[in-house]
């Protein structure tokens, strides 16, 4: 009765030909030899997404987040942080400042 009355979320999801062309591959994978049962592409993208949390390993976190790394969050980050912490990292100054000199030096050559 109780699962009755909780209301069922949905979540549409629209991916792109590489992620349909994974899932084929993985749909060919598991039903190659499976004679009792079968699985679409609805079936294992649902069963990927409950199961997610498993097949996250350190590496894999890793890689994802390497994929998806945002320059612009990182540097907001640092930002944030040098408030608190009372400056930026020494590399980041050095790398600001060399990248300031070069902008500096290239319209001064520009302009003459």
């Amino acid at each position: 009765m109780e699962t009755e009355n909780k209301i069922q979320k949905q979540f549409r999801l629209v991916v792109g030909k590489e992620a349909i062309d994974g899932l084929e591959s993985g749909v060919q994978l598991v039903n190659a030899g499976f004679l009792a049962g079968s699985v679409d592409k609805t079936d294992l993208a649902v069963y990927l997404c409950r199961n997610a949390v498993r097949f996250l390993g350190k590496a894999e976190l890793a890689r994802i987040r390497n994929e998806f790394f945002d320059e612009r969050k990182a540097l907001e980050d640092l930002i944030r942080a040098s408030e608190s912490s009372g400056g930026l990292p020494e590399e980041l100054k050095k790398l600001l400042k060399d990248q300031y000199r070069s902008n500096v030096d290239d319209k001064k050559l520009g302009s003459s």
